[in-house]
């Protein structure tokens, strides 16, 4: 369960095992988000 809840819309970073998964998360502003990541982001709008 979340230590707290997420704000809508929100950026997340992940950190990501390939066995287990993903093993923690963060929010980021926007302005921390790969361009390339963004313009992906926006083309599945």
């Amino acid at each position: 369960m979340a230590d707290h809840n997420l704000r809508k819309e929100a950026y997340l970073k992940l950190t990501v095992n390939s066995v287990k998964g993903v093993t923690s998360w963060e929010e980021v502003k926007k302005l921390e988000v790969p361009k390339e990541a963004l313009k992906k982001l926006n083309n599945n709008s």
